[in-house]
């Protein structure tokens, strides 16, 4: 499992141009939760939770 460290570096990065990464709020076995503005075309459209999950971990099951 990725710890809360390395997914807290992830804050401020934006996902498909489209998700914007606000604020880290938690991990799991899977992978980490984050807060999200959605921005579509310079205009926000709503706050959303992201999960992203680590690729690795899953593998490994």
């Amino acid at each position: 499992m990725v710890g809360a460290p390395l997914w807290r570096m992830l804050e401020g990065q934006t996902i498909q141009e489209q998700y914007h990464l606000e604020e880290f709020l938690g991990a799991g076995g899977y992978g980490g939760v984050f807060r999200t503005t959605e921005v579509i075309r310079d205009r926000v459209i709503r706050q959303v939770a992201v999960k992203l999950i680590c690729i690795d971990d899953v593998d490994r099951q």
